[in-house]
């Protein structure tokens, strides 16, 4: 219960340790070889996302150049590119990108705009300037709307930031609750088969809370070392409220293992039937892809898990510092869940004792 979470942290942590998709590599097939169209292309292989890999100034086929040349996107800049630029016609770069993988093809599609806006704006401030506007003029009269864009809460668009501590706590779940089921399995042994009392159960009971808050306190401990001061995560929201709301969720992931563990006879049933149920919750807890837009039956779903009542508190704690609501909210609802699981096992076992 130590070793495995510490694995999985550093492993999940090493993936995604650049941040972002940099340096994606990209072709550049220019047709017009000019002097505007090798500015154009210098300005691509400036940016952060695209790295040209390989360039001609000839034919070819697009489809051969991801098959063969394994290449994220394809610029094609056509013949007669500057004559329509300086002439004041519509002068158009063709871009195949792959989207098979979503983060990779808006990481190309967002720079590769960006690059292209500024060398077409740089055109034609330098066309207004030559006939007679000021640089101020023409800047204002190239772009006369302007967006001021703020970034909340990953201002660094960090895939880091973004997904390891909650894949972390998604495998986590699953680590805890099995080890609470093979706890819960031996409690079921001393429960059932030896005919302890009441107050022997309520002891062991208080056992695995000591038991199990130990298990919890001890990863969160190791994962903060290591996110903090291996890999420089932190958390930009109240990082205290969010281990004590991670605390509560760890918790009642080990007792619900537990209460599974000691009311089903075979421990393997009590493994799959956790797994049967943690599994997918990462999936449905909106994380990655919005709630509203699954199907309602998946919706209904999704809002039973635990998970995803939990990642909502954590996102308001950790990233929007608003602890309050969340941890009246998600940090009591756990704990409630909680204190009834290991409620509804006391009762069971007197029914069964009593049988």
């Amino acid at each position: 219960m130590f070793l495995l979470p510490t694995v999985c942290l550093l492993f999940v942590s090493a993936i995604y340790k650049n941040g972002s998709a940099r340096e994606l590599p990209v072709a550049v097939i220019d047709h017009d070889n000019s002097y505007i169209s090798r500015m154009i292309i210098r300005s691509l292989d400036a940016t952060g996302a695209i790295k040209i890999v390989d360039q001609t100034n000839g034919g070819g086929d697009v489809q051969e150049y991801f098959l063969r040349k394994a290449v994220y996107g394809v610029f094609e800049i056509p013949e007669g590119f500057e004559a329509d630029v300086k002439h004041g016609n519509r002068a158009v770069v063709a871009f195949y990108k792959s989207s098979f993988n979503l983060i990779i093809s808006n990481s190309l599609l967002s720079d590769a705009n960006n690059a292209v806006r500024s060398i077409s704006g740089g055109i034609l401030i330098q066309k207004m300037q030559s006939k007679g506007f000021s640089y101020q003029q023409a800047l204002v009269a190239a772009k006369p709307v302007r967006v001021n864009i703020t970034t909340l809460y990953n201002p660094w668009y960090n895939y880091e930031v973004f997904l390891v501590y909650s894949l972390y706590l998604a495998i986590l779940q699953v680590i805890l609750a099995i080890g609470g089921v093979f706890l819960g399995n031996q409690f079921r042994k001393r429960l059932l088969t030896e005919g302890h009392a009441p107050f022997n159960t309520l002891h062991l009971m208080f056992i695995a809370f000591i038991g199990s808050s130990a298990v919890i306190t001890g990863n969160l401990i190791i994962s903060s070392l290591i996110s903090r001061y291996l890999f420089g995560v932190i958390m930009p929201g109240n990082s205290l409220y969010a281990w004590l709301l991670i605390f509560l969720f760890m918790y009642f992931l080990f007792t619900a293992g537990n209460v599974a563990g000691m009311l089903l006879e075979h421990r393997e049933m009590a493994v799959q039937v956790i797994i049967f149920f943690l599994t997918p919750a990462f999936i449905l807890s909106g994380y990655t892809y919005p709630i509203w837009g699954m199907p309602r039956l998946v919706q209904v779903l999704a809002e039973i898990s635990p998970f995803t009542h939990f990642l909502r508190g954590y996102v308001t704690v950790a990233y929007m510092d608003e602890p309050r609501n969340a941890m009246y909210q998600t940090g009591i609802l756990l704990l409630l869940l909680a204190v009834a699981l290991l409620l509804q096992a006391l009762v069971l076992y007197r029914k069964r004792r009593s049988v």
